[in-house]
């Protein structure tokens, strides 16, 4: 048993007029298996358009609306992939750590994982 979803979060868009970074809300879809595996889409939708007018001044148009749309579509159809027997392409999907307190986070250590990675970094 699969669970398909859209899901957002936040990317670098560009910079404004000022220098400043934009930040503007992506769309993809993840699958998570009954273990708790869960790969994400590599189809990204973009919630901003950047547009540079004749002048060259820099706006972040909202398109929050299409592109939460286009990934919804999207986990619809790999819905109906999934429930028909389908499989995950990995040209179109790719693993992503596992589901917090799933079987499978446990088994993986991830929590140990993080922990080592902060130690290299400190």
């Amino acid at each position: 048993m699969f669970q398909v979803a859209a899901v957002s979060d936040f990317y670098e868009a560009g910079r404004t007029n000022d220098g400043t970074q934009y930040s503007a809300e992506g769309f993809y879809v993840v699958v998570e298996n009954g273990a708790g595996r869960r790969w994400a889409s590599y189809e990204y939708f973009k919630g901003a358009e950047v547009v540079v007018d004749e002048e060259g001044f820099v706006s972040f148009p909202d398109v929050r609306e299409e592109a939460s749309a286009a990934a919804e579509a999207l986990a619809a159809a790999t819905k109906r992939v999934l429930k028909s027997g389908g499989k995950l392409s990995p040209e179109d999907w790719y693993e992503i750590d596992p589901a917090y307190g799933s079987k499978v986070y446990q088994y993986e250590g991830i929590e140990e994982i993080r922990a080592y990675e902060e130690r290299q970094v400190a």
